[in-house]
């Protein structure tokens, strides 16, 4: 597969940037302000008018030609259809998955198309089929019986192990080696002098030098002194230094944001008459080719689950209490198949620095 490095990429050079020489460069201005609000026209725009440029879908796409597209109205009307300004990204995702991994439980796409209803700025609309079941969120998933609970994870992580089991097809992107349109945070640059699509990378060394650039930019405008503050500077190489040998990182197919909110329960029949659950995986609108480590990364910051602690009081202005649910126990198994031995020392120090790749 031919593809284009990427036109920008992160070099020791840049890393004795100052903040005004980051904010100069990225986004035309050595006021603060200015910055922010260039950041904020770039995270609003409209997706490129030419398509080829970031899908390989024709659209509209319909499933069934034969059915009318429901309008905006009706739209937000329906409990069961939605207006998605990133649908066709997820419509190309899941249109992949069912054909190279026809056994993982997904949506099944029935149309996407762009409208201008609403306004001038395009809208993708995504329609997928409803699906029976519970909607788990933290409560419903901690309220369901501990084997119930433990029959789901089992599940979510058999789905995963078999995701990434679908051979590796040698860079980093997504799907039909493409670049992002609306990348994850840890490799988003927010600025309106960046390329509108982001990637792909041939190379590890090109993935983690994008992660590098965006880590700088991003905390460029983080506050507004000009330069960078001497832990500021120890941080970063202390951050920089542990995504070299982070293995394993070959791509790996990867479902980007785990939560438990993304998840559809329902309960079945086991062969022998036994309780089964069958576990749907929504949101797949970011999923591509990522380092191997980025799946159990998420499943460690997205997969926790917080329930409230009726046990402490409310303070006045702080709102109520939350714990952990069966904290580290939901992760381990939702991750047993595919990585049981996490590195929990960069993981933590991740955690430490605040940093979220998506």
């Amino acid at each position: 597969m031919d593809i284009d490095p990427p036109k920008s990429s992160w070099t020791p050079e840049m890393a004795l940037r100052s903040k005004a020489q980051v904010r100069l460069e990225e986004w035309k201005t050595l006021d603060i302000q200015e910055a922010w609000r260039k950041q904020s026209e770039y995270m609003h725009a409209s997706a490129p008018a030419d398509l080829r440029t970031w899908t390989t879908l024709t659209l509209p796409y319909q499933a069934h030609s034969n059915q009318p597209l429901p309008s905006m109205k009706e739209i937000r009307g329906a409990s069961n259809l939605d207006a998605i300004n990133g649908g066709h990204h997820e419509a190309e995702n899941l249109l992949f998955l069912a054909e190279k991994r026809p056994e993982l439980r997904i949506p099944t796409v029935l149309a996407v198309w762009p409208t201008t209803e609403e306004g001038p700025r395009v809208i993708y609309c995504l329609m997928i089929n409803f699906i029976e079941g519970i909607p788990l969120d933290d409560e419903k998933f901690a309220e369901l019986p501990i084997h119930a609970q433990d029959t789901i994870c089992a599940k979510v992580s058999s789905q995963i192990r078999y995701l990434r089991e679908l051979p590796s097809e040698g860079y980093y992107g997504r799907v039909h080696g493409q670049g992002w349109l609306c990348p994850p945070t840890g490799i988003e640059l927010m600025t309106s002098t960046s390329d509108v699509v982001r990637g792909p990378y041939k190379t590890y060394e090109e993935f983690i030098s994008a992660i590098y650039l965006a880590h700088q930019v991003q905390r460029a405008i983080a506050n507004i002194s000009p330069e960078w503050h001497p832990k500021e500077v120890e941080r970063t190489a202390k951050f920089r230094s542990i995504f070299p040998d982070w293995n394993p990182h070959e791509p790996k197919l990867t479902w980007i944001d785990p939560k438990i909110d993304n998840m559809i329960a329902r309960q079945i029949k086991g062969d022998d008459g036994s309780e089964d659950w069958e576990v749907f995986l929504i949101d797949w609108e970011c999923t591509g080719w990522y380092p191997a480590w980025v799946q159990g990364l998420q499943f460690d910051f997205r997969g926790n689950i917080l329930i409230r602690d009726y046990t402490q009081p409310v303070i006045k202005g702080h709102g109520p209490s939350f714990k952990s649910h069966r904290e580290p126990a939901i992760q381990q198994m939702m991750t047993k198949d595919f990585d049981p031995n996490p590195d929990r020392e960069r993981l933590d120090f991740i955690q430490e620095v605040d940093w979220h790749f998506f």
